[in-house]
Protein backbone atom coordinates (compact mmCIF):
# COMPACT_ATOMS: atom_id res chain seq x y z
CA UNK A 1 0.00 0.00 0.00
CA UNK A 2 1.58 3.62 -0.69
CA UNK A 3 1.73 5.87 1.98
CA UNK A 4 1.92 9.28 1.61
CA UNK A 5 5.27 9.46 0.21
CA UNK A 6 5.16 6.91 -2.09
CA UNK A 7 5.32 2.82 -1.78
CA UNK A 8 6.84 1.74 1.28
CA UNK A 9 6.30 4.60 3.34
CA UNK A 10 5.42 3.72 7.09
CA UNK A 11 5.04 6.16 9.85
CA UNK A 12 4.11 3.89 12.31
CA UNK A 13 5.57 5.37 16.08
CA UNK A 14 7.72 3.08 18.25
CA UNK A 15 9.81 4.46 21.36
CA UNK A 16 13.37 4.65 21.51
CA UNK A 17 13.88 3.52 24.89
CA UNK A 18 17.65 5.49 25.64
CA UNK A 19 17.01 8.53 27.01
CA UNK A 20 19.47 10.92 25.46
CA UNK A 21 21.67 14.08 27.22
CA UNK A 22 23.83 16.23 25.73
CA UNK A 23 23.83 16.16 22.01
CA UNK A 24 21.87 13.47 19.94
CA UNK A 25 21.27 13.56 16.36
CA UNK A 26 18.34 11.55 15.37
CA UNK A 27 19.29 9.26 12.54
CA UNK A 28 17.19 10.11 8.74
CA UNK A 29 14.78 6.82 9.50
CA UNK A 30 13.43 8.06 12.42
CA UNK A 31 9.59 7.82 12.99
CA UNK A 32 10.15 7.38 16.81
CA UNK A 33 9.58 8.98 20.06
CA UNK A 34 12.83 10.18 21.51
CA UNK A 35 13.21 10.63 25.19
CA UNK A 36 15.88 12.95 26.47
CA UNK A 37 16.70 14.60 30.30
CA UNK A 38 18.46 17.65 31.23
CA UNK A 39 19.65 20.46 28.94
CA UNK A 40 20.35 18.24 25.98
CA UNK A 41 20.35 19.41 22.46
CA UNK A 42 18.51 17.94 19.56
CA UNK A 43 19.21 18.02 16.04
CA UNK A 44 16.36 16.51 13.97
CA UNK A 45 16.96 14.18 10.99
CA UNK A 46 17.19 15.44 7.64
CA UNK A 47 13.31 16.93 6.45
CA UNK A 48 13.73 14.83 3.07
CA UNK A 49 10.50 12.35 4.00
CA UNK A 50 6.61 14.38 3.15
CA UNK A 51 4.66 13.12 6.10
CA UNK A 52 7.20 11.88 9.02
CA UNK A 53 6.45 12.70 12.21
CA UNK A 54 8.26 12.42 15.53
CA UNK A 55 7.31 13.13 18.96
CA UNK A 56 10.36 14.91 21.43
CA UNK A 57 9.70 13.88 24.77
CA UNK A 58 11.51 15.37 28.00
CA UNK A 59 11.80 12.77 30.88
CA UNK A 60 12.78 16.61 32.98
CA UNK A 61 10.25 18.80 32.72
CA UNK A 62 11.22 22.23 33.27
CA UNK A 63 14.80 21.71 32.02
CA UNK A 64 15.00 23.24 28.67
CA UNK A 65 16.08 21.38 25.92
CA UNK A 66 17.05 22.86 22.35
CA UNK A 67 16.12 21.10 19.16
CA UNK A 68 17.83 22.34 15.97
CA UNK A 69 18.14 21.78 12.06
CA UNK A 70 20.48 19.42 10.19
CA UNK A 71 22.35 21.36 6.74
CA UNK A 72 19.15 23.44 4.90
CA UNK A 73 16.50 22.62 6.92
CA UNK A 74 13.96 25.22 8.51
CA UNK A 75 12.19 25.00 11.52
CA UNK A 76 8.37 26.87 11.57
CA UNK A 77 6.60 27.19 15.22
CA UNK A 78 3.80 28.83 13.09
CA UNK A 79 2.82 25.60 11.33
CA UNK A 80 3.39 27.25 7.72
CA UNK A 81 6.13 28.77 5.79
CA UNK A 82 4.54 32.36 5.32
CA UNK A 83 5.36 35.60 7.10
CA UNK A 84 5.42 36.96 9.46
CA UNK A 85 7.70 33.48 10.69
CA UNK A 86 10.93 33.14 8.26
CA UNK A 87 11.78 30.38 9.75
CA UNK A 88 14.33 28.75 12.33
CA UNK A 89 17.50 27.07 12.73
CA UNK A 90 16.57 26.06 16.04
CA UNK A 91 14.46 26.65 19.09
CA UNK A 92 14.16 25.62 23.01
CA UNK A 93 11.40 23.93 24.72
CA UNK A 94 10.75 22.50 27.75
CA UNK A 95 7.75 20.36 27.18
CA UNK A 96 7.30 17.28 24.78
CA UNK A 97 6.63 18.53 21.17
CA UNK A 98 5.66 16.74 17.59
CA UNK A 99 7.27 17.99 14.39
CA UNK A 100 5.89 16.69 11.08
CA UNK A 101 7.88 17.29 7.56
CA UNK A 102 6.73 18.31 4.12
CA UNK A 103 9.59 16.36 2.38
CA UNK A 104 10.83 20.03 1.24
CA UNK A 105 13.56 20.35 4.12
CA UNK A 106 10.68 22.34 6.32
CA UNK A 107 10.14 20.90 9.45
CA UNK A 108 6.43 22.19 11.70
CA UNK A 109 5.40 22.10 15.21
CA UNK A 110 2.48 20.86 15.26
CA UNK A 111 2.53 20.33 18.87
CA UNK A 112 4.00 21.57 22.29
CA UNK A 113 2.61 20.79 25.37
CA UNK A 114 3.51 19.14 28.81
Amino acid sequence: MAGPAGAGFSNIFSMDPTVHSGGFIMPDNTTSVTLVTGAATVTLPNGTVAGKRIWIVTTTPGTTFTIQRQASDVIFRSGFPTQPDPGETSFSSQFAVELWTDGLHHWYLTFAGI
